[in-house]
């Protein structure tokens, strides 16, 4: 019980904030003194008992971020693709029906890995608590398109390899 009252006392989650505890992922549907319940995006739902829970991540206090990574994008490339990802990150923030998710434009926030394969980037942008999913979703379909009409084919592993490391 007194996990539970000092997670309710301090804040640390609210109703309606997506968190993650143990490993799992989900949208907080109610916190009592005993137990935090909790259905993760395949529906099922999640009781955990607040004695238990030694970390818990808030997802989504006061604002959340959108992130989308890319792979494998030909070194040959990667200017054009840094390109490609600011200008859908603008287009989308300019969107009446996508902007008043927005909190900042995204935008490339930096190469995060380079391998054999291709380089990694990746896109940010903090938008509001609720938003996260469908907007990665949408940037994600944004992106292959806008990567795909300007001839920027990201190189795929072969079945079955090995990432490198």
């Amino acid at each position: 019980y007194l996990m539970g009252i000092l997670i309710l006392v301090e804040g640390q989650y609210f109703k309606g904030d997506v968190i993650v505890v143990d490993g799992l992922e989900g949208t907080v549907e109610e916190v009592g003194v005993r137990r935090t319940v909790m259905r993760d995006n395949r529906g099922a739902l999640h009781s955990i008992s607040n004695g238990l829970i030694r970390r818990s991540t808030n997802l989504t206090r006061n604002y959340a971020i959108a992130m989308v990574t890319v792979e494998g994008i030909p070194e040959s490339q990667v200017e054009r693709a840094i390109e490609v990802l600011d200008r859908v990150g603008s287009e989308i923030y300019l969107d009446p029906e996508w902007a008043p998710r927005f909190l900042e434009a995204p935008h490339y926030n930096g190469t995060t890995a380079l391998r054999a394969g291709g380089a990694t980037l990746r896109l940010t942008g903090r938008i509001r608590p609720d938003a996260r999913i469908p907007v990665e979703t949408e940037l994600r379909r944004r992106l292959a398109v806008a990567l795909s009409q300007a001839g920027i084919e990201p190189n795929r592993p072969a079945i079955g390899a090995s990432p490198v490391v």
